[in-house]
């Protein structure tokens, strides 16, 4: 799009494109637009909607929602009526949601974005118009005006000339005048899975921190939450049919079920996706402390507070008592989440769920009479009969979680160890189930995504040497947090973003970074985060072709600047990425 010039009047958003409609409106408007102001005097801002009338009651609530959680972001005030009368008001922000699916007329919108449609994702293109005295939102989705109000948020924190008063607010001091310049913002993200995985494990992370992360990630456009809640160290989910696990592996630290609820209604919101991440069969040692039958020597075992590594004691594959916990496991943790609605306002939940499957020893299998028979009984014998056990074990946990009467899940993630399944026929999944459902998280660097797309299997990028934000600067500065590229070298950009079908050759759905708490205490993870985060947050939803366009040294002032004081005005205390 030729007429799409970078915004000279002030330093854009990374993430999206503006047009600079003072020089020049593709619409052909004659007109020349003047500085839209925001200030504390009369007229007040309001925000409006506009549904369509054809549309469902369900889409009119959906947008409601948008607006009332936008006016709180903003602090303003919410119309409760249409919009209709509105639209050619000053001093409304209206949105609008198109007419239909969204899947017609997206293009018109952002013919670039990445489109999937795997039915799991939506459409989240919006524009944004800022003209004199009016502000409109369009999308083809409610969460596509949410991602145009969080824009406007990011335009309004960089115009802000009280830099004390800091926030995203339009509330300000009389004396505060907020002035933007028209602009015309066509935008969407390049992939549909954009996450950060939280470890709550090795550190306790207190429900408060976890919500002002869920609005930092809105505020970066990331849609996925990435739950670590059980590991060797604890057990931080309530889990009503197996009490000892919060009782045993929740002793420093447990969330209750308001807490839980207050998260999955909080991301709800801001339109972010909770993924939660039961480990297996190994990183258990607190589930073995609860419960010691489960394991091949049957305890006694100790919850490792304070130790960190990967421990040889995980769960007996041999044992049918296994499996029976697990189910009951699975069910409480996806109802308990949101993986599926469990009732709540009739929506259909987040529909992940993560499964582990990383580090996991060999050593308690091959000295276990009930791994050894179970090896026998299901042909796993001969070499890498222990990367077989893995694989059958996998398969019985994936039935589990994928079965409507037990985990409930729609789909499934499991870290890139699961991979390596030592040739073992029928793979991960249970027969019939397409490898698409099945997401393979890469994280030891980018072979098992590559394998993974190989299979079919989808992918989630999450290399260490990029994304694993609890490195100090010294081993992944700013630097190599930008230079990340989730697509694997060698695989087509198209065939990654495609998103066809679910059965086919598999795609990228997107990244994670990570913070792991090992030596990440509540305290220190805003300023372990960000800003290398906002980096991430960059790759994953700008097109490639701007990513490239814009050196390191570019991004790095603008993270020094613009980005910088935006953090500031969150309440985030960081560096700039480059030196402790």
């Amino acid at each position: 799009m030729d007429s799409f010039n970078p915004l000279r009047v002030i330093p854009p958003p990374a993430q999206t494109v503006l047009l600079d409609l003072e020089n020049g409106d593709p619409a052909g408007s004659p007109d020349r637009p003047q500085l839209c102001r925001f200030d504390q005097g009369s007229p007040h801002w309001r925000i409006a909607w506009i549904a369509p009338v054809a549309e469902a009651s369900s889409a009119t609530a959906a947008i409601q929602e948008v607006a009332r959680v936008a006016s709180s972001q903003l602090k303003i005030t919410a119309d409760p009526t249409r919009a209709a009368s509105a639209a050619s008001s000053d001093a409304y922000i209206v949105l609008e949601l198109l007419e239909g699916s969204g899947a017609a007329r997206a293009p018109a919108l952002l013919a670039e974005a990445a489109l999937a449609a795997d039915p799991e994702f939506e459409d989240e293109t919006y524009a944004l118009e800022i003209r004199h005295g009016r502000v409109a939102v369009t999308a083809p989705r409610p969460v596509g005006l949410f991602y145009g109000i969080q824009t406007l948020r990011q335009l309004l924190d960089t115009a802000r000339t009280d830099s004390a008063g800091g926030g995203a607010s339009m509330e300000a001091s009389a004396s505060t005048v907020i002035e933007l310049p028209a602009v015309m913002v066509r935008d969407g993200p390049r992939f549909p899975w954009r996450g950060l995985l939280l470890d709550c494990v090795r550190h306790f992370q207190p429900t408060p921190l976890i919500l002002d992360l869920l609005d930092w990630l809105a505020y970066h456009k990331l849609n996925v939450l990435h739950w670590h809640v059980t590991d060797d160290q604890g057990w931080r989910l309530p889990i009503a049919s197996q009490p000892r696990l919060a009782e045993v592996g929740g002793a420093d630290g447990v969330y209750t079920a308001a807490d839980v609820e207050a998260v999955i209604r909080r991301a709800a919101e801001l339109h972010v996706r909770v993924v939660p991440e039961v480990e297996l069969p190994g990183h258990c040692v607190a589930a073995l402390a609860a419960y010691a039958e489960l394991g091949c020597s049957r305890g006694p075992y100790v919850v490792p507070h304070g130790q960190w590594g990967v421990f040889d004691d995980v769960f007996c594959a041999g044992r049918e008592a296994t499996f029976a916990f697990l189910g009951e496991v699975l069910h409480d943790v996806a109802r308990a989440t949101g993986v599926v609605d469990g009732g709540r306002d009739g929506g259909k939940g987040g529909g992940f769920l993560h499964l582990g499957g990383d580090e996991v020893p060999r050593t308690r299998w091959d000295a276990c009479e009930d791994c050894r028979a179970r090896v026998v009984s299901e042909g796993l014998s001969g070499i890498g009969a222990g990367d077989k056990l893995q694989t059958y074990f996998i398969r019985r946990a994936t039935g589990l979680a994928l079965s409507p009467a037990v985990g409930g899940a729609r789909r499934l993630v499991a870290w890139g160890e699961v991979m390596d399944d030592g040739g073992l026929a029928g793979g991960l999944l249970p027969a019939g189930v397409a490898p698409g459902v099945l997401a393979v998280q890469s994280w030891r660097g980018m072979a098992a995504a590559r394998e993974a797309l190989r299979r079919g299997h989808s992918a989630i990028t999450s290399p260490k040497a990029h994304c694993y934000l609890n490195y100090p600067l010294s081993r992944l500065d700013l630097r190599l947090a930008y230079a990340f590229e989730p697509v694997p070298e060698g695989e087509e950009e198209d065939d990654a973003k495609a998103g066809a079908t679910i059965n086919g050759r598999g795609i990228v759905l997107g990244s994670e970074a990570c913070i792991w708490s090992e030596r990440a205490p509540p305290e220190s993870i805003p300023g372990k985060v960000f800003p290398r985060l906002v980096a991430i947050a960059t790759k994953v939803w700008a097109p490639k072709a701007v990513n490239e366009a814009i050196s390191f040294e570019e991004f790095l002032e603008l993270v020094r600047g613009v980005h910088g004081r935006r953090l500031a005005g969150l309440g985030i205390v960081c560096g700039d990425g480059m030196s402790d």
